[in-house]
């Protein structure tokens, strides 16, 4: 089963996951940005 097909019998589910991926990935910048900060203090 491919990913377009998925997208087509359950596009509710798609945005949901886009939406998840998309806050994951801007987490893990800001996570990484903050990591480096909180070393240079140390």
């Amino acid at each position: 089963m491919s990913l377009s097909e998925f997208a087509a019998e359950h596009p509710f589910l798609t945005v949901i996951y886009a939406l998840v991926a998309i806050y994951a990935i801007e987490t893990f910048i800001k996570a990484v940005r903050g990591g480096r900060k909180k070393q240079r203090r140390k």
